[in-house]
C-alpha cells in the first residue's frame, strides 16, 4: 500500500513541479520583443515597417507561447481532476486490490483529494483566464501584423500600430493579473494618414 501512496503523491508532485517550471521559464525569457528596441534605437531614423513587423511577430510569438504554457496548466487540471475523479469510483470498484482492505478506500480518497486540489488549483490561479487572455492578445498581435501588411509602405502609420499594440499588452497584462479582462476594441488602430477633407 505505501508503494501506491508514494508512487501517486510522487508523480503529483513532478506534474505540479513540471507547471511551475514552465511558468518561471516563461518569466525569464530572454528574447522578448522589448530586446528588440535597443537594436532599433541605434539608428536616428524612426521605426520603420520593417522595425514594427519584427516586433509584432516576436510579441505574437511570446503571447503564443504563453499561451501553450497556460493552456497545458489549465487542460492538465481540467482532465486531470476528471481522470482522479473516475480513478476514485473506479479503484472501489477493482476486485484485484483485495488483498489488503484498506488500500482500496485508501487509493480512492488519495484521488479524490486530488482531483479536488487540482480544481482548486485552476480556479484560484484561473488558468482559464490567462489561456484566454493569451489567445485573444494573439489574435489582436496578428491583426494589427495584418493591417500593417495591407497598408501602402508610404502610407502606414507605424507610430499608431505601435500605439495600439501598447493598448494591447495593457490589456493582456490586466487580463492576467485579474484586474479587467475588456479588450481594447474601442481603439482600433488607424494605419493610414487620412488625407485632409475640404
Amino acid at each position: 500500500m505505501n508503494k501506491w501512496i508514494i508512487a501517486i503523491v510522487v508523480l503529483v508532485g513532478v506534474a505540479i513541479a513540471g507547471i511551475v517550471a514552465r511558468w518561471c521559464r516563461s518569466r525569464s525569457r530572454k528574447d522578448e520583443a522589448v530586446n528588440l528596441i535597443p537594436g532599433m534605437l541605434e539608428g536616428s531614423t524612426p521605426p520603420t515597417q520593417q522595425d514594427v513587423a519584427k516586433i509584432l511577430t516576436k510579441n505574437c510569438d511570446e503571447y503564443k507561447s504563453n499561451g501553450s504554457r497556460w493552456g497545458s496548466a489549465y487542460f492538465g487540471s481540467v482532465f486531470g481532476s476528471a481522470v482522479c475523479s473516475a480513478l476514485a469510483a473506479l479503484i472501489l470498484k477493482l476486485h484485484f486490490l483485495k488483498g489488503d482492505p484498506d488500500l482500496r478506500p485508501d487509493l480512492a480518497a488519495i484521488s479524490a483529494t486530488l482531483a479536488a486540489l487540482l480544481v482548486t488549483l485552476s480556479t484560484v490561479v484561473d488558468f482559464r483566464r490567462k489561456w484566454q487572455a493569451c489567445r485573444v492578445a494573439e489574435v489582436d498581435v496578428q491583426n494589427l501584423a495584418y493591417d500593417l501588411l495591407s497598408q501602402d509602405a508610404t502610407r502606414a502609420d507605424t507610430k499608431a500600430i505601435l500605439e495600439h499594440l501598447t493598448k494591447i499588452n495593457t490589456a493582456y497584462n490586466q487580463a492576467i493579473v485579474g484586474t479587467d479582462q475588456a479588450r481594447p476594441r474601442d481603439l482600433k488602430p488607424k494605419t493610414t494618414t487620412e488625407p485632409p477633407h475640404e
